[in-house]
């Protein structure tokens, strides 16, 4: 008889631990597609379809976006938002986002802070997708700069 009553508490035990982890990852997963919808809408009413040049309001507009994308990338790479989400939901914007505005914006930041990590948890997280989407393309794919030292290697070949 008690070895009965131990069994249904192990196995309560159990069934509880489970619901726990099950709600905690869905409520991330939650969490995660909420701040993501934020950032697609805001990206769209702020920045999408705008005109950069001489347009001061554009490029605040821009700063104040990407310093709430860099702050979402460094949540998806420290695990506060589920990454698998991300990727399957955000992945091309981010990848979009990083290379549009590499010149425009992340690198002219980088020259102007004196920071080369400026944006960094952006570029990783792009770079971590570009990576995965080859992969899973059954293509390899290079870092921008190895593209770039690639590329030099065929020009001074030639």
């Amino acid at each position: 008889m008690e070895l009965i009553g131990t069994g249904i508490a192990a196995l309560s035990l159990m069934l509880t631990t489970a619901t726990f982890i099950w709600d905690k990852l869905l409520s991330r997963k939650q969490r995660t597609l909420e701040t993501l919808n934020k950032l697609k809408d805001s990206y769209h009413r702020e920045i999408a379809g705008r005109n950069r040049k001489d347009n001061s309001d554009y490029y605040r507009n821009c700063v104040n976006y990407f310093g709430k994308l860099e702050s979402f990338c460094s949540g998806v790479l420290s695990g506060y938002y589920s990454y698998r989400t991300v990727k399957s939901s955000g992945s091309r914007l981010i990848i979009r986002l990083y290379d549009d505005f590499k010149v425009y914006l992340i690198d002219q930041r980088r020259k102007q802070f004196k920071d080369d990590e400026y944006y960094i948890s952006i570029e990783r997280l792009a770079e971590k997708f570009r990576r995965s989407r080859g992969a899973a393309n059954g293509q390899e794919t290079n870092s921008p700069s190895e593209k770039t030292n690639s590329t030099d290697n065929i020009q001074t070949e030639e």
